[in-house]
């Protein structure tokens, strides 16, 4: 009995103790740039927010935040937000002054850019002729 109620009460400390030392294993700490970069993900000028990505992404070569860094940046500069804005709009407009279309209404709005489904083209074009002289896709992937 004595040996039982000795396994049992050191069980208990054991199991206390793994507890206390699990608690004092520190946790994984987030690289030095981390806050910087949160911080630079929510400024609202996008001048200034391509400017500091632009000195993080410098700064820290080797981040581990490099391809979301470049995504933001090509995001701020393609300002999506601004595009869908002027979408709206001209949607709006057409619904109002449209004389060929009295009353017009879309049934659906397609002024959102569902950024999962964004790709991205490049071309090169003869600005005289208008030519494509060459042209890309790439997955646009931007959050």
């Amino acid at each position: 009995m004595k040996k039982m109620k000795f396994f049992a009460a050191f069980t208990a400390i054991a199991a206390f103790g793994l507890v206390l030392s699990t608690q004092a294993i520190p946790q994984t700490q987030q690289p030095p740039e981390y806050k910087e970069v949160l911080a630079a993900s929510r400024l609202q000028d996008l001048a200034a927010k391509i400017k500091e990505l632009e000195r993080i992404k410098s700064a820290y070569p080797n981040t581990q935040y490099v391809s979301t860094i470049e995504s933001w940046i090509l995001e701020a500069k393609i300002d999506l937000a601004a595009s869908e804005r002027a979408a709206d709009e001209y949607l709006t407009d057409f619904e109002k002054t449209s004389t060929r279309f009295q009353n017009f209404k879309f049934p659906e709005r397609h002024a959102k850019i569902d950024r999962a489904k964004l790709g991205v083209v490049f071309f090169v074009q003869n600005k005289e002729t208008k030519k494509v002289l060459n042209a890309v896709y790439a997955d646009g992937n931007i959050p």
